[in-house]
């Protein structure tokens, strides 16, 4: 029954964005360092902390080539 009800679920949710993706109105949510400005664009956050942060995630990433081994 969980699984059915899982699926369901599922089905509805992606009816209910059809009719916004449609219009445009899907709503997005941005990455760590990204602002939505209002007229819909991304842009980088005004934030350097924020963007040194993201920045080193990204190097260590490249670095260890795995995201398996950051974690360790």
């Amino acid at each position: 029954m969980r699984k059915l009800e899982l699926s369901i679920f599922r089905e509805l949710s992606v009816e209910g964005g059809l009719p916004k993706a449609a219009t445009g109105r899907t709503p997005l949510i941005v990455s760590v360092g990204c602002v939505k400005t209002d007229d819909d664009h991304i842009q980088k956050g005004s934030g350097r902390r924020v963007q040194d942060g993201f920045l080193f995630v990204l190097c260590k990433l490249a670095e260890l080539q795995h995201s398996s081994k950051a974690l360790l």
